[in-house]
Formats: structure tokens, sequence, C-alpha cells
């Protein structure tokens, strides 16, 4: 948390200098020239303290720990210069397949997959939708805090179901990868602290694939290990990936392009009815009260899982359709 606080201090203190600074486009929701790049200050402080925890486990899981750094890194060299589509969707699926070797080679990741269906059919499904919830997370990131928010909420969301709480605080953290997200949480909360309304600082694709990496890291980990279950998983992300679905799919079916810049997500709309920090919170209040119970079902198994997740996401839907997400702003 300290290394991210002064890091994030700097890239605020010489955005100029290092090409940091975003105008407003088609897609913003900020007037005038705005910090971008903060992610780095993330990756910098969870990274170096990713490193001493890895060192609490095996050597292999400094593994990981680089490849999510790796990735921000081309977020950050794509927020300074910009770098095209098809590089940038390239770099991605290189990063996730790394993960998914990884996991297969230390924790038998197929074996885990078995115990829910074909695995010769999930590897790839994971492989894809990883690569999608990669890009789903950068388009919602587009007001103040919103991002932040959702990934501190999802990763602290998976700390809580998949530890023993008679023993959170002892074997647990001693799991080098899960000591790491409990930082790269800390890390959030004080970019968090920059990037709530109104925002010093945007973490743009640097802290958007950072922190979504980190959450297909901690849904795998904990799918390969046993100690998350994947439905559990797949609920905490449904406020993100049902108001970006739906826009995509309505976008889609407008004719217009998934790349284009835009203002119609649901969260888009109601920070314009209301404020940025009213739309965050509303989204958060969805996590706490709705998303966060009905995870808690899908990993204690209290519920069907597959009935557990249709449950959680209908209403969602729902509401990113009743949200005007998609739809044009003239509508």
């Amino acid at each position: 948390a300290a290394v991210s606080y002064v890091a994030v201090r700097l890239l605020i203190g010489n955005a100029h200098t290092l090409e940091l600074l975003q105008g407003a486009n088609s897609r913003s929701s900020h007037h005038g020239a705005m910090a971008t790049g903060g992610g780095m200050g993330i990756i910098v402080g969870a990274g170096i303290a990713g490193v001493v925890a890895a060192s609490t486990g095996e050597p292999h899981q400094f593994i990981p720990i680089f490849i999510a750094s790796a990735l921000g890194g081309v977020g950050f060299a794509d927020d300074r210069q910009g770098l095209g589509v098809g590089l940038r969707l390239i770099v991605q699926g290189v990063a996730v397949i790394g993960l998914l070797v990884y996991f297969e080679v230390f924790f038998d990741l197929t074996a885990a997959l078995e115990n829910i269906g074909p695995y010769w059919l999930l590897l790839p499904v994971v492989g894809l939708g990883s690569v999608l919830w990669i890009n789903l997370f950068n388009f919602m990131d587009g007001i103040d805090g919103l991002a932040a928010a959702q990934a501190i909420f999802v990763l602290a969301a998976m700390l809580l179901l998949a530890g023993d709480t008679t023993s959170f605080l002892g074997d647990f953290l001693a799991q080098g990868l899960w000591l790491w997200l409990a930082c790269v949480v800390a890390a959030g909360l004080v970019f968090l602290f920059f990037n709530w309304s109104p925002a010093k600082i945007f973490m743009g694709d640097a802290g958007a694939y950072y922190f979504a990496i980190t959450i297909v890291i901690g849904a795998v980990w904990g799918t390969a290990t046993g100690q998350l279950s994947p439905f559990a998983s797949l609920v905490l992300i449904a406020v993100f990936v049902t108001d970006s679905l739906v826009t995509l799919v309505r976008r889609l079916s407008a004719g217009k392009s998934w790349a284009s810049a835009h203002r119609t997500h649901a969260y888009q709309y109601l920070s314009r009815r209301y404020s940025h920090a009213m739309a965050t919170l509303i989204y958060m209040c969805l996590n706490l009260f709705w998303v966060l119970p009905m995870a808690f079902c899908a990993q204690e198994a209290l519920i069907n899982p597959y009935i557990c997740v249709l449950v959680a996401y209908a209403p969602l839907i729902f509401l990113a359709i009743w949200g005007k997400a998609g739809r044009s702003e003239r509508a």
C-alpha cells in the first residue's frame, strides 16, 4: 500500500512528462485532460509485495505474478502510445495460455475441471472466457472509482469465500498466491483513494489488464486447488459481465463496431443521471446485497451451482436492459 501510494503520486505529478495525459473523447465521462496509467502504481506496489508473498509458498508461484505484471506493463505501453487491437488480443491470449499451462503443470487443472464437465471443452472455454473478461473489464472502466471498487470487491470476496475462517491469518494466507491477491486489494484501495470522484488519475489499460488478470488467477487458482468454487467466481463478476455483455450484444445487433468508443453502458447512463460516485455506490450495493450472498450459496453448495448462477445473473440482465445498456444515447 505504501509503495503504491508513492508510485501513484509520482505518476500524477509526472503525467505530462510520461505522456500519460488523456484528453476527453467519445467514450469519456469527464472533461479536459486527466492523468492516466495509474494502474502502474498498483502493479509496482502489488508486484513488489507479490515477490515477498510468493517466497512464503513454492518458487513457481512467481510465474503468475510475473505474467500479470507483464500484461499490466503492456497495458501501460498502450496508455502511453496506443497499441493496435490485434496486438492487444494476441498479448492477452498469450498471457492466458501461459497461466493455463502453469496451472496445468503445477496443479493439474484438467483434473479439477473434470469434476465439472469434459476438460477438453471447458479448457478452451476458460481460455476464451478469460480473454473476453479482460476486455469486458476494460470496457467497464469508464467512470471514477467503479472498476477499482469492483476489482477490490471481487478479490476480497474470493479471499473471504476461499479462506477457512478458523485459520484465515494462518495457513491460508501463508499460501503465496492468496497473500499476493490480498496485496493487490491493499494496493487497489490506495489507488481508489486517488480515483474516487472527482478522480485525480485513471487506472488506464495498465490497471484494467492487471486487475482483470488477477481475478482470472484467483478464480483458476481456487478451482485448481479446490478452495474456491468456479461457480462462485462466475457469480462474483456478474455485475460487470451483465452490463458489458448486454451493451456489447445490443450494439452489435444494431450494426455498431464492438471496438468503437461509446458511452452507452448502464453505468454510464447512471453516472450522467446522478453522479460517478452514486453510480459506483449503486453497483457496490448490488455486489454486497445480491452478488455476495449468491456467491456464498454457490461456494457452500446451498443451491445447485448451475441454478445459482442462473438466479444470480437473471435479475442483473434485466436491470442492465432496463438501465438502457447498449441503447443509443438518443434513445
